[in-house]
């Protein structure tokens, strides 16, 4: 990964159906995302909290991920550039994200309100098999199409979180 951040996308546990990752912070795990890729659902755990989603598909081309509490409410969601694959919009209780994925020389997220060059949050992604590149829309497996938005949207639920808000200078480092 680059200078621009410590924060990291690290996958702990790959399998058919279930997917663990783990966001860390240099030395410090800030939060884990347990993935049921088999009844669409998010597990999300911090120090302070732990939460439960139902991630669902939407729109003409289905390019809207939308994301429900435990309860069945809609909380966000997620739409991908149709034109532009590695950029979309994120809507998380009632906030409005934008991210951008770049591969330069290695995979980055960007989320940001109104601009590229003034991120809220960068985040490095570990990417499978030593592979520089990561793409989270148009996947053609089932399980990408899964994982990549609620990483995205992970994220963004990490900014709501006292640890992110404390430290989102940090976060969004540019070299």
């Amino acid at each position: 990964m680059n200078n621009h951040s410590s924060l990291q996308w690290v996958p702990v546990k790959i399998e058919d159906d279930h997917e663990v990752y783990e966001l860390w912070n240099g030395l410090k795990k800030l939060i884990s995302l347990s993935l049921n890729l088999r009844e669409h659902t998010a597990k999300i755990d911090s120090e302070d909290c732990r939460r439960n989603f139902h991630i669902d598909k939407e729109g003409f081309l289905l390019n809207t991920t939308v994301l429900k509490n435990e309860y069945g409410i809609k909380i966000g969601q997620i739409t991908h550039e149709i034109l532009f694959k590695n950029e979309g919009l994120i809507e998380l209780n009632e906030e409005r994200f934008h991210y951008c994925i770049q591969n330069n020389p290695l995979a980055e997220i960007l989320i940001y309100k109104k601009h590229k060059n003034n991120p809220l949050l960068i985040c490095g992604i570990r990417a499978e098999n030593g592979k520089p590149d990561v793409f989270f829309a148009r996947t053609t497996s089932e399980s990408a199409a899964q994982t990549s938005p609620s990483l995205l949207m992970a994220l963004c639920w990490f900014l709501f979180l006292p640890i992110a808000k404390e430290n989102i200078e940090a976060f969004a480092v540019t070299a």
